[in-house]
Formats: structure tokens, C-alpha cells, sequence
């Protein structure tokens, strides 16, 4: 573990340019069109007198993006372990092949955890746990469909504590540096849209390392070697 994480702020520093494109050009613009949805529904939901479905559905769509801006950092860290030239074009290249595939995918994991939090909220939290690597099934893999979820729920079950030490970790980490920047930032002005920009800024710091880490664990638990791709 501690080799992939050496690896992982290796791999960040010598390809902080392309990272920053992709986010700026891809996951920013996925990230600000998720906040305005998200806070559309809010909005209407609030006026109703509802706000926790409002919160609902904000969680619902973070969930579906989530899983869409992970794609073009799954295949740049795939190439980085396979030790090809890292390209911007084959980043965009899987995003736009995938993003249709891992979309309708996310809407099951989405309802799936929907269903399992009505139901007491634990299975919905295992639910989201043993289907998390669903993303990286499909592009590691090119698994999608029923097959996807079945190579995914394998690997979800096998490997459940560790899947959810490493969101545990992050999501913590992510949430203390926000915190910290957040509580600075009121100092100075309480705007929605730069709590926002903070927000969105720091998930776009910590998003390609988490998936660098999950890539390299992902190609471990499935004893991937250089001859086990097909391309």
C-alpha cells in the first residue's frame, strides 16, 4: 500500500498537466452541472416543505457523477501501470465510449442503494461498498451489463474492508482539508458559490489520487498482468 500511494503522488506530479486538463475541461463542468441540479431539486423540495428528499436527490446525482469523472483518471492510471504513453486523447476516447454504459449502471447502484437504506440504511451502505468498483470493471475490464456486476460484486465482497477503509480514508481526509478551508474562507465572505468552488476544487485534488490508488488495488485483487488485457 504504501508503494501504490509512493506511486500514486509520483504519477500526480509527473502528469499534473494532463490531470489538470481533464479536470478543468471534464470534471469541473460534470461538477457544476451536478450542483445545480442537485440544488434545483433542493430548492423545489424546500419550498414544499420537504427538504430531506431535496438532500435525497442531491446525494442520488453526486453518486451518478461520481462515477462518470472517474473514468478518464481509471484509464490514464491503466496506461501508467502498463507503461504506455500516457495520451489525453485515449483519456476522452474512454470517457465518451463508457460514459453511457457506467450512467445507466449507476442509476441501478443508485436505486439499488436507495432500496437497502429504506431497508434499516446498513444494506444500503453494503450495497454501496460491494458495488463501488463498478467503474473500474467496466474500463479495466470492459465488463458491463450483468457481467460487469457479477466481476464487480466478486471483487466487492472478497475485498469489502479494504474497499471501504480506502473511501473511509479519503472521504475523512477529503472532509478534514475542506473543513480547514471552508472555516478560513468564512472569515472572508459566507457565498454560496465559493464554498462551492472550494468544494468542487479540493474533489478535483484528491479525485485522481483516490482513483490512481483503487486502479492499482483494483489490478491487484484481479492478479491482472501485462497479458491479461486484450488491448
Amino acid at each position: 500500500m504504501r508503494e501504490i500511494l509512493y506511486d500514486g503522488f509520483i504519477f500526480y506530479k509527473k502528469h499534473f498537466g494532463k490531470i489538470t486538463f481533464i479536470n478543468v475541461t471534464l470534471v469541473f463542468p460534470l461538477l457544476a452541472l451536478q450542483l445545480w441540479i442537485s440544488n434545483y431539486f433542493y430548492v423545489i423540495y424546500e419550498v414544499m416543505g420537504y427538504p430531506g428528499i431535496g438532500l435525497i436527490y442531491g446525494a442520488m446525482f453526486s453518486l451518478v457523477t461520481f462515477s462518470l469523472i472517474q473514468l478518464p483518471f481509471i484509464r490514464l492510471a491503466l496506461q501508467y501501470w502498463k507503461g504506455e504513453i500516457i495520451r489525453l486523447s485515449d483519456a476522452y476516447k474512454c470517457f465518451l465510449e463508457n460514459m453511457f454504459s457506467v450512467y445507466i449502471m449507476s442509476l441501478v447502484y443508485v436505486l439499488l442503494i436507495g432500496v437497502g437504506t429504506l431497508l434499516f440504511i446498513v444494506p444500503g451502505l453494503l450495497v454501496l461498498i460491494v458495488l463501488f468498483a463498478f467503474p473500474y470493471t467496466v474500463v479495466v475490464e470492459n465488463k458491463k451489463g450483468w457481467s460487469g456486476w457479477k466481476c464487480t460484486m466478486e471483487v466487492g465482497k472478497k475485498y469489502f474492508f479494504k474497499i471501504m477503509m480506502l473511501i473511509v480514508i479519503f472521504g475523512l481526509g477529503q472532509w478534514m482539508v475542506e473543513l480547514v478551508f471552508l472555516t478560513a474562507s468564512l472569515w472572508f465572505t459566507d457565498r454560496f458559490i465559493i464554498v462551492a468552488l472550494i468544494q468542487m476544487g479540493l474533489s478535483m485534488i484528491f479525485l485522481p489520487l483516490f482513483v490512481f490508488i483503487f486502479t492499482s488495488l483494483y489490478l491487484e485483487w484481479i492478479g491482472a498482468d501485462i497479458d491479461y488485457f486484450a488491448y
